[in-house]
């Protein structure tokens, strides 16, 4: 990378990381920048933008350690990257088992959840958690079925997942670390529930095409059905929580391009984040 390249990366890390409030958290997304997909931060407001990762690999998810500081993004091979918020140092963790998807620390930052192939049959994924040490390494599912998209509920208790027998309809399930209990959460319409993301008071989002095409959803299991919160007419997926639970990022397919969107939890005054032309996806907001 060119050191001119490399000097304006740190100076924009710089002026983000200080122009943020206290009390405001950013929102890491992918971007893809010169043919691969790399790991970006905006505000909330999307005025300042930065790019944290440059090597030569494609990024699949990102999400935040506990401390802001760092970043943790899964790379298409199947490989886990540790990657410092002000783009600086970048590391491979190392890890007792290669080949993962959808991983995502918890919330803790001590563990990953993520899907892992567990036989040679097509679409037989489960969920797995390790330590980010390598250590504890454990299957908790084992449904015959596809299994993606692990997302951690606020105590880290529980893994909310979706799972599904056939490409035309998935539901969302819930998984318990204590005793490997799985519980079905949603039912009943033939569709894809994608993509969840549990806010610190226990609300989902999630992505479903039961209407047509992908828009976002909220379920909170103890607060009555599911309700679609955007109608536009292409894909929204990919939701993230702020951290009070007011706002939600999202991937939005319109016009032939992907862009972030941030609108606030009942989908209300949605706008683009992410600048027009510049492909982006898989937002991930910080704790």
């Amino acid at each position: 990378m060119p050191i001119s390249k490399y000097i304006c990366a740190l100076t924009g890390s710089f002026l983000l990381v200080a122009g943020l409030q206290a009390d405001e958290a950013g929102i890491a997304y992918l971007r893809l920048t010169d043919g691969f997909w790399q790991v970006w931060l905006t505000d909330p407001a999307g005025d300042r933008h930065m790019q944290v990762s440059f090597d030569e690999t494609d990024k699949t998810r990102v999400s935040w350690m506990p401390d802001r500081k760092v970043l943790v993004c899964n790379v298409n091979d199947g490989r886990i990257q540790r990657i410092s918020a002000d783009g600086k140092h970048t590391e491979y963790l190392n890890l007792p088992v290669s080949g993962m998807f959808d991983a995502q620390v918890s919330p803790d930052g001590k563990r990953l959840a993520f899907s892992l192939p567990s036989t040679q049959k097509k679409d037989n994924n489960s969920i797995w958690i390790v330590g980010i040490d390598g250590k504890g390494l454990r299957k908790l599912t084992n449904q015959p079925e596809l299994e993606i998209s692990p997302a951690w509920r606020p105590d880290g208790a529980e893994i909310v997942y979706s799972a599904g027998k056939t490409v035309e309809a998935h539901e969302l399930w819930q998984v318990s670390l204590k005793d490997h209990a799985q519980e079905q959460l949603t039912a009943g319409t033939l569709s894809l529930k994608v993509d969840p993301a549990v806010s610190r008071a226990g609300v989902i989002a999630y992505s479903d095409n039961q209407a047509g095409s992908y828009d976002i959803w909220v379920y909170d299991k103890d607060g009555g059905k599911p309700a679609r919160i955007t109608d536009m007419p292409e894909f929204e997926g990919e939701p993230s929580w702020s951290p009070d639970g007011k706002a939600l990022a999202f991937s939005v397919y319109r016009s032939g391009e992907n862009r972030i969107w941030v609108s606030d939890n009942e989908g209300k005054g949605a706008k683009p984040v992410t600048p027009a032309g510049a492909s982006s996806r898989s937002p991930a907001w910080g704790p």
